[in-house]
């Protein structure tokens, strides 16, 4: 069951990651902005997905709902709105579907991992281990975005939409199944203008992880890229695989 509690305020831990592939990350380093993505796009057909919000509603929270949206109405005129939505309540849930979906349609997520080493990562969106893991503090930035972390589920558990609107949607947005538990993810939500591409300061990015196949030129011209672009005080580490288990293990670069 959920429970509000889920979805109190979350404090962003001091790093989160993000893995990408080369090509992905140089443009990272250069251009300086993160890829917000629709939902549309993503890897999971039920991410935002629509059976996660109840449209179902009582009286009160119908009329309650009716104050809140058609607030610029007299009230004499929220009552005939009322009236017209208790004779037809279909009216009112497919008022609400085709919301959801225009809101799914204009959202724009960046994701994010609490870790760095997990092997599964780097094969999926590092490109089997070629490309990087990058490091961001956003603890002294968060005014821009909603971070939050993600809910794994074993069952799709709705909250009722018109009981609380907020917490249905956090539920809508930061809700996946239980099989991708091990990305420990958390996402960004930007808040403002709608942009794909976020810039973000270079003092944000602390970190910069190379994957363990990374071919060693490639490498190379990253740190360069790197410190030509400003990114002096980011810690480069790269990924090794550990000789007694099967874990993936960062080394500190000292230098070119």
């Amino acid at each position: 069951m959920v429970k509000y509690k889920d979805f109190e305020i979350f404090n962003i831990p001091d790093i989160i990651y993000k893995y990408c592939d080369y090509e992905t990350g140089i443009k990272i380093i250069e251009d300086k902005t993160l890829k917000f993505s629709n939902p549309n796009k993503f890897n999971d057909p039920f991410d935002c997905y629509e059976e996660l919000i109840d449209k179902s509603f009582t009286e009160k929270e119908r009329w309650n709902f009716i104050q809140k949206r058609f607030s610029n109405l007299s009230r004499p005129e929220r009552r005939r709105k009322n009236k017209e939505f208790r004779n037809d309540p279909n009216r009112l849930n497919n008022a609400l579907e085709n919301a959801l979906k225009d809101l799914r349609d204009h959202v724009y997520l960046c994701c994010f991992s609490k870790i760095k080493n997990n092997i599964l990562m780097w094969s999926h969106y590092a490109n089997y281990h070629t490309g990087f893991c990058f490091g961001f503090n956003f603890k002294q930035f968060e005014d821009n975005f909603y971070f939050h972390e993600v809910k794994y589920k074993p069952n799709i558990e709705p909250i009722r939409y018109f009981k609380d609107n907020d917490v249905s949607i956090l539920n809508w947005v930061f809700t996946k199944a239980e099989d991708w538990k091990y990305e420990k993810e958390i996402r960004a939500v930007y808040r403002g203008k709608c942009l794909e591409l976020v810039p973000f300061n270079i003092n944000q990015l602390r970190e910069v992880y190379f994957g363990c196949m990374m071919n060693i030129n490639k490498r190379k011209d990253a740190i360069n890229k790197l410190e030509n672009n400003g990114f002096v005080e980011t810690i480069k580490f790269n990924m090794i695989k550990s000789t007694s288990k099967f874990e993936l293990k960062d080394k500190r670069i000292t230098s070119n």
